[in-house]
C-alpha cells in the first residue's frame, strides 16, 4: 500500500468537487483521455504535442506526476489531499482505475475514484510528513521517514512515534555505513520519490 499526495488545484479550486464526488483529480485539461496510453514515452510524446511551448524539463516533471496517477496508483492505496481552505489533510483510499470525464469542471477531468474517510488537523501530523505533503508537485508518492506506515498508524488513532524513531535509527545506520541517507530516486527538493 502506497501513500500518494494528490492536490485539487493550485489554490484548492477543485477540493470541494473532489470530496463531494469521491474522486482525486488532476488538471492538464488539454490532454485527452489517457486510459489507452501504455508507455511513459507515449505519454511524453502526447505532452510534447499538446504543450509545444513548454520546455522539456517541465514536461518531464509533468510526466513524473501524470504517469503514476494514471498507471501506478493501485486500488487500496492511500491518498492525502492537503486542504487549501481549512487547516486539515483529507485522507482517502483509491477505489478503482483512472477515469477521464470530459463533462467534469475545469481541472477535474482526469480522475481516480477515492473513498474519502478521514480528515486530520495539520497540527496532529508530524512536521516532516507535513513538509512532504507541502511538496510543490500535484501528484507524488510520500515515503520519506516511513511516512506510509506512520500515516496508517495516525489514521488508526495510534501514535506514529515508534515507527518514526525506527526510521531515525535506520537513517543513522545508513549514514554511518556511508550510504548518505539519500535513497536512489528520491528528490530532496520536493520531498517526493521520483517514480
Amino acid at each position: 500500500m502506497a501513500l500518494w499526495l494528490v492536490r485539487a488545484g493550485k489554490r484548492g479550486e477543485q477540493e470541494e468537487f473532489a470530496l463531494n464526488n469521491r474522486v482525486a483529480v488532476i488538471g492538464w485539461d488539454d490532454l485527452p483521455d489517457l486510459s489507452q496510453v501504455q508507455t511513459r514515452e507515449e505519454l511524453y510524446n502526447l505532452l510534447e504535442e499538446t504543450y509545444p511551448e513548454i520546455q522539456r524539463k517541465a514536461l518531464l516533471s509533468w510526466l513524473s506526476q501524470i504517469w503514476p496517477f494514471v498507471r501506478e496508483m493501485q486500488q487500496g492505496d492511500l491518498v492525502a489531499l492537503p486542504s487549501k481552505r481549512r487547516p486539515v489533510v483529507y485522507f482517502g483510499r483509491v477505489k478503482g482505475p483512472y477515469v477521464y470525464n470530459p463533462n467534469n469542471p475545469e481541472g477535474a477531468k482526469h480522475t481516480r475514484p477515492v473513498e474519502w474517510f478521514k480528515e486530520i488537523p495539520r497540527d496532529r501530523i508530524d512536521r516532516d510528513i507535513l513538509y512532504s505533503l507541502g511538496a510543490f508537485m500535484t501528484v507524488c508518492r510520500i515515503q520519506r521517514n516511513n511516512a506510509e506506515e506512520r500515516v496508517v498508524r495516525l489514521l488508526e488513532g495510534k501514535s506514529p512515534e515508534k515507527i518514526k524513531n525506527e526510521g531515525r535509527k535506520e537513517r543513522g545506520r545508513r549514514l554511518s555505513s556511508g550510504l548518505g541517507g539519500v535513497r536512489p530516486g528520491f528528490d530532496p527538493a520536493t520531498h517526493c520519490a521520483q517514480v
